[in-house]
């Protein structure tokens, strides 16, 4: 997605390239992978790192870029949380389901 919002083309043997940069990476310890995006639109310096307790389950992403950026990336980070919340509700209804 951020490759996308900066219109950067993000090949395959980059994005393992960033999964394995992810290894060993600890948000709480201040331990994070870098990597950038110089997108034809925006340039974008991310740092990546595991969550402690979550592990691989969850990358939390600190981000440097045009502030033009900041709208679009709001927008995001909101629908992220929306299918967040509406995973969590699928799951419990599914949970609450099995004792029936």
């Amino acid at each position: 997605m951020l490759a996308q919002l900066s219109n950067y083309n993000l090949e395959e043997t980059e994005m393992e390239s960033i999964k394995q940069a992810l290894t060993g990476t600890n948000d709480d310890l201040d331990m994070w992978a870098k990597h950038c995006f110089d997108g034809r639109q925006y340039h974008l310096d991310l740092q990546l790192a595991y969550d402690t307790e979550q592990k691989s389950e969850m990358i939390h992403i600190k981000l440097k870029t045009d502030f033009r950026l900041k709208q679009k990336l709001e927008v995001l980070d909101l629908f992220q949380c929306m299918f967040k919340s509406l995973e969590m509700e699928n799951e419990t209804k599914h949970y609450n389901n099995k004792d029936e």
